[in-house]
């Protein structure tokens, strides 16, 4: 049995052990034959979330009573490969048990959540929220390149059951975010956000579904 561990930045970027000790904020990904088992989200030294990867020969119950009882742990289930995107079942531990209530989580192969789906124990979607990265993109405006975006740079959109309800920025692009989507589309149809978009992509984090882009 093989064992690494890749350190990870808040922008997703790799970096050594020792520029995670250094960081207020960085994931610790832990791999078993090249294969993710458990990702660890820490901040100022402690860890507030962490991740296990079930592999399909692996024994839920076994899993559960090795798990470390001093992390919040999600244990993320059935794994699926769409459209190159990868696709978990991700479920909260209470009490040593799995919670009833579930999510879906769409991530790149390199381990950056795309979107994530709650639903009920009925199987209904709650809410959801989507990621649009805009890391090393241009910012452009009258057709003129004015500057890049940074490494942690996103928009994020939010749903409830049935409509976007939010649509929000860690940028200075805007400061209040948008709740109504006719005034946001208006507001930056030709401008930076929606002109590095194609329409797949706006009809994709405009709406709640489908779970997995097409592009």
């Amino acid at each position: 049995m093989n064992t690494s561990t890749i350190y990870r930045n808040k922008s997703n970027i790799t970096i050594t052990p020792q520029q995670a000790q250094l960081a207020d904020r960085y994931t610790e990904l832990n791999f078993v034959d090249n294969e993710l088992k458990t990702k660890l989200e820490i901040r100022n030294k402690e860890v507030f979330r962490a991740t296990y990867y079930t592999s399909p020969n692996e024994n839920l119950n076994d899993v559960l009573q090795n798990l470390n009882q001093e992390f919040e742990w999600y244990i993320n289930l059935n794994k699926a490969t769409i459209n190159g995107y990868l696709i978990w079942e991700s479920r909260a531990i209470s009490d040593g048990n799995l919670s009833e209530d579930s999510n879906i989580i769409v991530y790149t192969l390199d381990d950056r959540v795309v979107a994530a789906f709650s639903y009920d124990s009925n199987g209904s979607i709650t809410d959801a929220i989507k990621f649009f990265y805009l890391s090393g993109l241009p910012i452009i405006e009258d057709g003129t390149t004015i500057g890049y975006f940074g490494e942690d740079d996103k928009i994020t959109f939010r749903f409830n059951a049935a409509e976007i309800e939010e649509i929000s920025t860690n940028t200075e692009l805007f400061y209040k975010p948008y709740t109504y989507l006719q005034r946001f589309m208006d507001e930056w149809q030709d401008r930076a956000v929606l002109n590095l978009m194609t329409p797949d992509m706006i009809s994709y984090y405009t709406n709640i579904l489908p779970l997995v882009p097409n592009f």
